[in-house]
């Protein structure tokens, strides 16, 4: 017997893929990657042929609960992190903050020949008369 198809599923404010497994599925949400999927699946006992068309919307409201339990990090909250990270050395005025100001890399690459396309971006922004 073939089973219903339910429109797609949505997780954290992301549409995950109905047609594929769950523990790949729910790798689209920003912040979730392999071990953390893995773990989602081992608390809620999926089965690993279940698809994510399958999930019901109690199943993705407790999945959204139990990611907020554990206090990660998806999505906009990740991003707003990272930015502020950045922002926080870019303030401090730190080697790594002046790096990001001027679009270079940031760890230790080299300049002179490699990360030429940053080099362009930011000829065109001082070229247009942009700030940074």
């Amino acid at each position: 017997m073939i089973e219903s198809f339910s429109p797609a599923r949505r997780l954290c404010g992301i549409t995950i893929p109905s047609k594929k497994l769950i523990e790949y599925s729910i790798r689209y949400v920003k912040g979730i990657g392999a071990y953390r999927a893995k773990i989602i699946c081992q608390h809620f006992n999926f089965l690993p042929t279940m698809r994510a068309y399958q999930l019901t919307d109690e199943i993705t409201k407790a999945i959204e609960a139990y990611i907020v339990s554990n206090k990660w990090l998806v999505e906009y909250d990740l991003l707003k992190d990272h930015r502020e990270c950045i922002l926080r050395k870019v303030s401090l005025q730190s080697y790594q903050g002046k790096r990001h100001q001027l679009h270079l890399p940031i760890r230790s690459c080299r300049t002179q020949r490699n990360c030429r396309n940053s080099k362009r971006v930011d000829r065109y922004n001082t070229k247009k008369g942009r700030s940074l």
